[in-house]
């Protein structure tokens, strides 16, 4: 962001300079380059490892926009702008003080006379930035619009200011028909329009402004009064009482929530003293694993009483408790989480996991997936934390409880356990994967790698006929909630797995799913294939239920809630059965979420014969359509059948640091590949046998070690930054440079450079 400020900044200072001569133009743009090219060398250490990552990470989210902002974010651009409000939403708040808004229209009219320096065009720049959402969009990295970069316009708007009123040929005076007409615009604006006709301004947005308003209003006597240097300590001393005057509104109880929010940082702390992650800490063993918790246990909303007593897990935890304890977690919150880690979760029907791009949630429990990736231990019932029902409810197959922690955690201790990785003889393609239902794919994991169809591989060609989990349609009815469908034919039709579509008149509208058969140890999972909401179904129920209002509440509530992008179907869809909670999360239309999210599946755990009835609800209101809605029952068998297989050619990892990885593999076929779940990245190297082997990325987004021959292999694995080499020599190059161009001689005076 910064760069692109800078950028502009110095094209607006070539082209404002008097001196451009061929030879002057040449220097300039020279000296530009030349230093461009020592920052890059000097930073390239850190730059390509972290371009390597953001480029790799997902960086769209699941937003539409258009040209324009709404109406009403232009509505609130005056109000929010005087009272320090966000302007346009997603952090786009705009820091400003009285002596900017004084300086407001003498900036503007310096710059109509062609006399404004080149802080004040790149003012004028920043604000005309500010209006477009294509332009936010490309100051974020070419992400969705944001306001982050707002900073950078504060710091402008200030500079020019400082600029303008401090010009020696700068007479106030001259300019107080436009400031009277600009703080009557803005105090009308901010009172009348914003406060008493549409009620869009709160108390702090409102007093705020006034403020401002005010100390302009009395910066304008005190700098057209005729004893400068006075002038000059009582500005000083106004704008130290401005700052404390509005930072008092901001925490002023009754007026602002700020104070309550900033008290409640302290409840970080509580939380994490009682958390269930926490409980990681205390599991003593040296050999590789990962640990697996609950992802979501309560539909409950969080609210201060009620969030110490459940497990609700939102999007963006307070703090993330994976890097506070340390844990070997399957939990992560980054940004620059890898795009193909959220391709994998996608492709095998990972719900939990698949509906913001910078939080992970595990695998939902699911019993293949978590011995893919090595959860040898699951954190349950949390004393603290948890519900009564508890939540050792949720470990996967294979859990059994090993030990108490010293909060009153229990720890359950996974007797299927793969550790790193495994060596597989076969492989299938990626297409040929594809084809596969979910169950199915998880079970082809347990069978072979799955390589990009291009990546040409010796590994003997697996018969995709024959990869099965035994999975089935479960036998269902609906016994209640029936009349959310359009009619008793598509109830029938959902039972059966048929197309249909249901309407929600109201939140929290549900149905029930009774089982008919008996699937004794089996997964159940509930799966919605192609399940959307329309969006224009919704607001014309949102319209029709407010129809009875008149046109000025329906302004006042439509400018108040009016957002940058318009409803993209997003939803929130909640399933349970006996103890188990479960949700499934549409991110459309939001800034974190994804845009290709189709179909929807969620892990209800083994079945229990006395839980036989699943419920179903979602929390927004419209109409829904769906290609399918069914319960898979998935056994167990063929789970424990391939387990011996996987753990007898597991890899056996004897050393493991964040950055080196080593141990043993037993291998039975001339050519093997090893699968690690470690996720792909160029940057680690691997060494089978004390040679050289480059890795693959195989299923989707994990690591792969080709092996040949038979026997006990040793492998090791070391990670350097993609770059890291060349970043040496580049950062000892930018040194050398930096000094030469720092001994130079002085250029003349008065010379033109950059």
């Amino acid at each position: 962001m910064i760069a692109v400020i800078v950028f502009l900044y110095i094209v607006v200072v070539f082209v404002m300079n008097e001196q451009k001569t061929v030879k002057n133009f040449a220097r300039f743009w020279g000296n530009f380059m030349l230093y461009g090219i020592i920052a890059a060398c000097l930073s390239a250490l850190v730059f390509i490892p972290g371009v390597y990552s953001l480029m790799n990470a997902v960086k769209d989210g699941a937003t539409s926009y258009s040209l324009f902002h709404t109406f009403s974010s232009y509505v609130n651009y005056f109000s929010f702008l005087i009272g320090g409000q966000c302007v346009f939403e997603h952090f786009s708040t705009i820091c400003v003080v009285p002596l900017f808004l004084l300086a407001l229209p003498c900036l503007f009219h310096r710059i109509r006379r062609k006399e404004a320096t080149p802080a004040m065009i790149v003012f004028a720049l920043c604000l005309l930035f500010l209006f477009f959402p294509v332009f936010n969009s490309i100051m974020n990295g070419f992400g969705y619009p944001s306001g982050r970069w707002c900073f950078i316009a504060t710091f402008f708007y200030v500079w020019s200011s400082i600029q303008c009123l401090s010009a020696a040929d700068f007479h106030i005076r001259k300019y107080r028909k436009s400031i009277a007409c600009m703080l009557a615009v803005f105090g009308f604006v901010l009172i009348f329009a914003g406060r008493i006709v549409l009620n869009i301004n709160n108390e702090v947005t409102t007093i705020t402004g006034v403020i401002n308003l005010g100390l302009s209003f009395l910066f304008y006597h005190l700098l057209a009064g005729p004893d400068k240097k006075s002038c000059a300590y009582l500005v000083t001393f106004a704008i130290v009482c401005h700052t404390i005057a509005t930072g008092g509104v901001q925490f002023f109880p009754g007026i602002s929530s700020r104070l309550d929010r900033y008290t409640k940082y302290d409840e970080i702390y509580n939380k994490l003293a009682y958390s269930t992650q926490r409980a990681g800490t205390e599991i003593q063993d040296s050999s590789f694993y990962r640990i697996d918790q609950v992802d979501y246990i309560s539909d409950m909303k969080i609210t201060d009483k009620k969030y110490a007593n459940t497990s609700y897990r939102p999007a963006h935890t307070p703090p993330n408790e994976t890097l506070v304890f340390n844990t070997r977690s399957l939990y992560t919150y980054l940004s620059s989480t890898s795009g193909t880690f959220f391709d994998f979760y996608r492709n095998v029907g990972n719900s939990p996991s698949y509906y913001r791009r910078t939080s992970t949630y595990g695998n939902d429990n699911r019993t293949r997936l978590d011995f893919l990736m090595g959860v040898k231990y699951f954190l349950g019932n949390n004393p603290k934390n948890n519900p009564p029902t508890g939540a050792n409810e949720y470990a996967s197959f294979g859990f059994s409880k090993k030990m108490t922690s010293t909060l009153g955690v229990d720890i359950l201790q996974n007797k299927y356990c793969l550790g790193l990785g495994c060596a597989f003889d076969s492989y299938i393609t990626e297409s040929e994967w594809m084809k596969l239902d979910y169950p199915d794919r998880e079970q082809a994991l347990m069978e072979c790698v799955v390589v990009p169809d291009d990546v040409q591989t010796s590994l003997t060609h697996a018969d995709v006929k024959k990869i099965s989990s035994g999975a089935k349609r479960a036998s269902v009815t609906i016994s209640s909630g029936a009349d959310l469908f359009s009619g008793k034919e598509a109830a029938q039709h959902l039972s059966q797995g048929h197309a249909g579509s249901i309407r929600v008149t109201q939140n929290k509208d549900d149905f029930t799913i009774h089982l008919n058969g008996d699937y004794t140890d089996h997964e159940l999972y509930f799966v919605a294939r192609g399940l959307k909401r329309d969006p224009e179904s919704t607001n014309a129920m949102k319209y029709s239920a407010s129809s009875g209002k008149s046109l000025l509440d329906r302004m006042r509530a439509h400018l108040t809630t009016g957002k940058n992008f318009d409803d993209g179907g997003s939803f929130v869809m909640n399933i349970s059965t006996g103890q188990i909670k479960k949700r499934a999360v549409n991110g459309m239309g939001t800034i974190q979420g994804f845009s290709n999210m189709k179909d929807y599946m969620i892990n209800l755990g083994r079945f229990h014969q006395k839980e036989t009835d699943i419920h179903v609800s979602f929390d927004t209101i419209g109409d829904y359509t769906f290609e399918a809605m069914e319960v898979l029952a998935v056994p167990l068998s063929t789970y424990e059948n391939q387990v011996t297989d996987c753990m007898d050619h597991s890899f056996h990892a004897e050393e493991f640091e964040n950055d080196r990885v080593s141990g043993t593999v037993d291998t039975e076929a001339d050519d093997s590949m090893i699968y690690l779940s470690i996720p792909y990245n160029a940057g680690w190297k691997a060494y089978v046998d004390g040679h050289t082997v480059d890795t693959k990325r195989i299923n989707t987004t994990f690591t792969g070690i080709p092996v040949t021959g038979t026997g006990t292999h040793t492998v090791e694995l070391r990670y350097r930054p993609v770059g890291f080499t060349f970043g040496i020599a580049a950062f000892i190059a930018g040194l050398i440079g930096c000094i030469f161009v720092c001994l130079l001689p002085k250029r003349r005076k008065g010379e033109f450079d950059a």
